[in-house]
Parts: structure tokens; sequence; C-alpha cells
């Protein structure tokens, strides 16, 4: 038999898992009483609950939904109407399913609880398969909302009806890959059961792909394993693609699987094994045994694939043929080659239409891979912009700080400097403030020194005057007296107050009588000893008594000079020559 005839009708059959519930329960809650339920719903499809236990579940959720108003009630409504239709789906009823899930549909609020949406999207995908590509094309965006939901085990479901979508095109190379995955998604998960069922799926692919053997050495393994051995279905299409492979024909899988089948009275598992164990009695030689199975196979009221029904006529006419039972197998060959030309039109138009299909699914991809790049391209020139930004924002705060830290440190230093200026002005003002002191003190002293001299040159003269007058009146000795008067005369002639004081003020005041001179040329000597006198702010009386000379005099004096210095009245003689100081 050929190798191509029967691979994809198991396929198809092969994995419609349940969802399982206890650890994946992924629903946003919405009440815990309706979640409860709900959650034994799902696992009530693990298990193969049965069909009254599912309908008073339903009832609950009904009944719970229908006691809650606004969202949450809401809510409620569509998830279990959502269950019904996957419950209908189990029973068989896909047009009552399809229906109850456009009622779930119409209700869900996709934007709010995408959960829920994409989980219907799901059930609708594998319910109608009009068009092949879009059913794809839906269960790709599935397969990126579970990827990003990090439902791992609803992802692993979306991978097996990718796959499943991908065989039917032919494109069994990605189909493979989509299984795999699924595989190693159940395995990191701990899902034993799952992923030792899916190993049939990646079987049969291998089996499509031409890895014949390695598909044979699988589908053995799986006999062997616990998992098969428990689940008499699950056995049954394992001997089955085991048979269609054509394996050793002393292992009778053939004949096992049609045991099983009869014993489980499943019918359409007992004509796959029929056509199949009468194709290993036809090649045994036992004409009469394959006859029966033929013949026993089309009396059974299950639709198979026209390529294996037309696999049986054809096999059925050459065992009526060497049983010498020539009608019979015209016939057969009658009906064979009328639905030969209708399988073959079938396969031709078939390819014409996966070639389309795959054709709309490569451009979708291309136009998928585009878009990601497009979006990466764009997210990738965001981050650059935004990189750019952040960068020059912190360029522009690096250099604010920088500003600000200079202005600082600018600042500090001109504190400093207005510190050390202070501290400068401040020593200048005190120096200024002690020479003044001490200029004013040397002028104390220089006045006070001038006026003592005056004092003891008056006493002195007053002494002489007192001697001469009682030397007059010859109360003095004429000896003594001229000793005396001699003394007198040596030490007042002897001492020269102006020349003393010039110097002495000279060494306060250096350049007093220079710039005064400058000033005023024709100046004498006693108007410049006048002028120091003033300005060191001596009274007309004190200076009237040092010069031996009257107060008036000395106003007298003070007017001639105000005159020779061209001062006005209202200008103070003293402050003009403190400014020579």
């Amino acid at each position: 038999m050929s190798k191509k005839t029967g691979g994809l009708w198991l396929i198809l059959l092969l994995m419609s898992f349940p969802v399982r519930a206890a650890d994946y329960f992924k629903w946003p809650p919405v009440s815990s009483a309706f979640d409860s339920v709900a959650s034994q719903v799902e696992y009530g499809f693990i298990h193969h609950a049965g069909r009254e236990q599912r309908k008073t579940w339903i009832k609950m959720l009904d009944s719970l939904s229908a006691c809650r108003k606004g969202e949450a009630g809401r809510v409620m409504q569509w998830r279990s109407l959502y269950w019904k239709a996957r419950t209908l789906l189990i029973g068989g009823d896909r047009m009552a399913s399809d229906s109850v899930l456009s009622e779930a549909l119409a209700l869900v609020d996709s934007l709010h609880w995408p959960y829920d949406y994409m989980r219907m999207l799901h059930l609708e995908a594998s319910l109608r398969k009009e068009s092949l590509p879009d059913t794809y094309i839906a269960l790709k965006g599935i397969e990126d909302f579970y990827r990003q939901a990090r439902d791992s085990f609803m992802l692993a479901h979306a991978c097996i009806d990718i796959g499943t979508v991908l065989t039917e095109i032919g494109d069994y190379g990605k189909a493979f890959g989509y299984m795999q995955e699924a595989g190693d998604i159940y395995r990191d998960l701990g899902e034993t059961v799952y992923e030792t069922k899916n190993r049939l799926n990646v079987a049969n692919l291998l089996y499509l792909n031409g890895n014949y053997e390695t598909s044979a050495s699988m589908l053995k393994q799986l006999l062997e394993d616990s998992v098969c051995k428990e689940d008499a279905g699950f056995l049954i299409r394992v001997l089955l693609l085991l048979s269609e492979e054509g394996g050793d024909p002393d292992s009778m899988y053939a004949a096992r699987a049609y045991g099983l089948a009869r014993r489980y009275q499943a019918s359409a598992f007992e004509k796959y094994a029929a056509v199949y164990l009468g194709d290993w009695y036809k090649e045994a030689g036992a004409s009469d045994s394959a006859l029966r199975m033929y013949r026993h196979a089309g009396e059974i009221d299950v639709r198979i694939p026209d390529a294996l029904e037309l696999l049986r006529l054809r096999h059925l006419a050459e065992v009526y043929g060497a049983l010498g039972r020539d009608k019979e197998a015209l016939r057969c060959w009658t009906r064979y080659a009328a639905l030969k030309d209708t399988v073959d039109e079938e396969d031709n138009l078939l390819k014409i239409h996966q070639a389309e299909w795959r054709s709309v699914i490569a451009r979708y991809e291309m136009d998928l891979l585009y878009s990601r790049e497009r979006a990466a391209y764009k997210m990738k020139l965001s981050w650059m912009i935004w990189g750019g930004l952040i960068l020059f924002l912190l360029a522009l705060c690096y250099v604010f700080w920088k500003n600000r830290q200079e202005e600082k440190a600018k600042k500090k230093l001109k504190e400093i400097e207005n510190a050390e200026l202070g501290h400068r002005l401040e020593n200048e003002a005190l120096q200024k403030k002690y020479l003044e002191v001490e200029l004013a003190s040397r002028e104390r002293e220089l006045t006070s020194n001038q006026l003592i001299l005056a004092e003891h040159k008056n006493e002195l003269q007053s002494v002489e005057n007192l001697l001469r007058k009682e030397a007059a009146q010859g109360g003095v000795n004429e000896g003594a007296f001229a000793a005396l008067d001699g003394l007198l005369k040596q030490y007042l002639g002897k001492k020269d107050e102006w020349a003393l004081f010039r110097v002495q003020f000279e060494k306060v005041h250096p350049a007093f009588f220079q710039k005064l001179k400058q000033h005023c040329p024709d100046l004498t000597e006693g108007e410049l000893r006048l002028c120091a006198y003033l300005s060191l702010g001596m009274e007309s009386k004190q200076i009237a008594r040092m010069l031996s000379l009257q107060p008036d005099s000395i106003k007298k004096s003070r007017y001639r000079l105000r005159q020779k210095l061209r001062l006005e009245t209202k200008d103070s003689i003293e402050d003009f020559l403190r400014r020579f100081l």
C-alpha cells in the first residue's frame, strides 16, 4: 500500500486535548463560586467526565450567572456559554456548538477581558475551518497572545492546532516544528500524558516527511509506554499508524487494533483496522480472510477518507480476482475506476488549493516578518531617540551642573576675595586709624612740647625780669646778678624754639611746608610758623603765649594770612591748611 494514503486522516483525530484546570486555570477571577465550578468543568474535560456530569456543571454555571448583575454577571454569562459550546462540541454537535459560541462572542468584552476573548477565538478556530489560511492567521495571533500571557499549557495546544493546519496544507516540515515545540512545552510542564500523546503527532509527521524508520521506532516505543497501555483509544491509534506504515507482519498490529476496536465498539477505528488487517492477510496470501475483512470494512457505516476507500476497493478487486470471482472483481474495478477519477480530481484540486494556501500563508509570514522587523526597527529607533534624548538631557544636566559648580566656585572665590579684601580694607582702615592716632598723638606731643617750651621760656623771662627788678632795688649782689643774668641770657638766646619745632613738625608732616610754598610762594617764615600752629588746631591764645604776643596780634596775623591764601569768609583756615598735611 502507498505510504502517503492514510497518514493524513490520523492527524485530524489525534489530539483535541482538553484544557487542564488545576494548575493552569488562567481565567481572571470573577466569582469564587463560579470560578470553582468552571475549574471543575475544565478538570472534567481532562478526565473525560460523563455527559450528565457536564450537563450538571453547565446548569450550575447558568444558575450562578443568572444570579449576578452588572459586569460580573455578563462575564459569567459569556463564560457559561463558552463551556456549553465546548460541551456540545465534545458531544459531536458542531453546529449547536458554533451557534452557542457565536452568542458568547457577541457578549464578550475583548478590550477588558482579552483572555476570555482569545479562548473563544481558539475554540472558534477549531470549529470553523472554511479557510485554512484564515484559520492559520487566527491561530498565529492566538499563539502570540498565549506567549505574552505566559500561558504555556494553552500555547502548546495552539502549537498543535497550527501544526494540524500546516499538515492539512502539506507543509509537513513547519508542522513538525510546531509539534515538537508543543512536546517540549508539555515536557517542561511535567505533563507526561500530553507529551506522550503528542509523540504520536510527531511520529505521524516523521512518516509524512519520509522518515519511516524513525517514525516506526517511535511508535513501537509508544506501545511500551504506560500511558499508551492505559488508554485504549490512544493504543488503537498507535497500532493503526503502525499498520499503515507496514510494520512487521508477525506483530499483527492491525489484528490487535481490530480486536480492541471491536471490544470497545469503536466503529471508525474498527473500519480502519479491518482495511489494514485485510491488507495484512492479502500480503500473507490468505485471500479468504482478506476478503472477509475488506467486505466487513465496507459494511461498517462510517465514512473514511476516499484514498483509503479507493485502496480497499482495489485490494478487494485483486482478492476477488485471485479467488476467480471475476464478476465481483469487475464490479469492484468499476467502482474503483469511478472513485479514482473523483479522487484524482480531488487530489489535483487539493494540490492546487494547498499551493494557494501555502502561498497565502507565505505572504502572511512575510508580511508578519516585515511588520515585526518594522516594529523592531521602530522600537530600536525609538530607543535610539529616547537614548539620544536621555544622553542629551544628561549632557545638559551635566553642563548645567558644571556651570552651577563653576558659579559656586566663582562665588566662593569671590567671597574669599571679598573676605580678603574686607580683611585688607579692615587692616588698612585699622592701619590708617592707627596712623591717624599716631599722627594725632605726635601732633599733640609736638603741640604739648612747644607749649611747654614756650611756658618755660616765659617763666625764665619772668625770672629775668624779677632779677633785674631786684637788682635795680639793690636786693641782689651785683656779682651774683651778673652771673645769673648771663646764664639766663645764654639759655634764652641759645635755643631757637621755631627751628626745633620745624624739625619735629617736618618729621610728622614732611611735605607740609613744601606744598604750602608751592601754593603760596610769598609766605614769610613767620607766616609759615603761624600756618603750622594753625594746622595743629592751636587756638590764638596758645599761639600768642608761645610767641609772647598779644592775642590781638595773632588775630591780625590770621587775617593777613587769609588774604594771602585768598580764602573767603566762609572758608575755615584750619581746614584749608590741613589739606597740606
